[in-house]
């Protein structure tokens, strides 16, 4: 049934509205909420949501990057975000430490807030919705054999 409705929608809509409730929503709940239920109800729904955005950060790599550089290209990104994942830890251990736990909390939601809200005022995000571009490895003529002798 997705696979129907994904080609459909718009990237754009999907992938703002997506990080927008999967990311701050989650630290306010743990700042202010005291039921665990309902922490948990609304990490799932931002699990939800956040769900779409890597399949669309897929497809834009395969369509924008050519194929003789993906390797190039692939290789250091996935390599730079997965050596990012521990500075998240380091810092929220950090300010859970020097600050009380709903401030750290707070200020981590605050941060992801202002990153979500990146693709409404860059321009560039609204390119998801458009075509990519049509990319063309370059034309190679044929070496000539040179016979041996």
């Amino acid at each position: 049934m997705l696979a129907l409705v994904a080609p459909r929608v718009p990237r754009f809509a999907v992938f703002t509205v997506g990080f927008l409730i999967a990311g701050a929503p989650r630290f306010v709940a743990l700042a202010a909420v005291d039921r665990l239920w309902a922490v948990y109800l609304i990490s799932f729904v931002a699990g939800l949501s956040i769900a779409a955005v890597n399949p669309i950060l897929g497809a834009l790599i395969y369509e924008r990057v050519p194929e003789e550089l993906r390797a190039r290209v692939l290789g250091p990104a996935h390599a730079i975000s997965w050596a990012g994942i521990p500075l998240g830890g380091l810092l929220a251990g950090w300010a859970t430490a020097g600050l009380a736990f709903p401030v750290a909390c707070l200020l981590f939601g605050g941060a992801y807030l202002l990153v979500t809200l990146a693709p409404f005022v860059a321009p560039a995000w609204r390119e998801l919705d458009r075509p990519s571009p049509t990319v063309h490895a370059p034309e190679r003529e044929p070496s000539p054999v040179v016979p041996a002798g």
